[in-house]
């Protein structure tokens, strides 16, 4: 399931669509399209999959790790993505819903 091994902690990169060990910023390589509905819709999608993901690895800072990039890549870029306010959005949505329950 894991591809790479993260430098900084020697713990494998998780397999996400927008991880990318090559890239500049790997925890966040995530390309806009022409939609911004639709990438905000994947941003959304791709929350999900790293809350599981940080669930099933019992690693919190991976989030961390995400939003760091993905704030140093638009900070670069100028503008934030679609993809990245769908990601946030959707993580303060489920957020809300998880501190309803306690």
């Amino acid at each position: 399931m894991y591809f790479e091994t993260n430098v900084e902690t020697g713990r494998d990169l998780p397999n996400l669509p927008f991880i990318d060990a090559g890239g500049g910023f790997p925890y966040w390589s995530v390309e806009g399209s022409d939609d911004w509905s639709r990438d905000v819709k994947r941003g959304a999608e791709y929350a999900r999959l790293a809350v599981r993901e940080v669930r099933d690895r019992d690693d919190p800072g991976l989030l961390g790790k995400i939003l760091r990039d993905m704030m140093h890549r638009e900070a670069i870029e100028g503008e934030a993505s679609g993809a990245g306010v769908g990601f946030i959005t959707e993580i303060s949505r489920m957020s809300i819903r998880g501190s309803a329950r306690t």
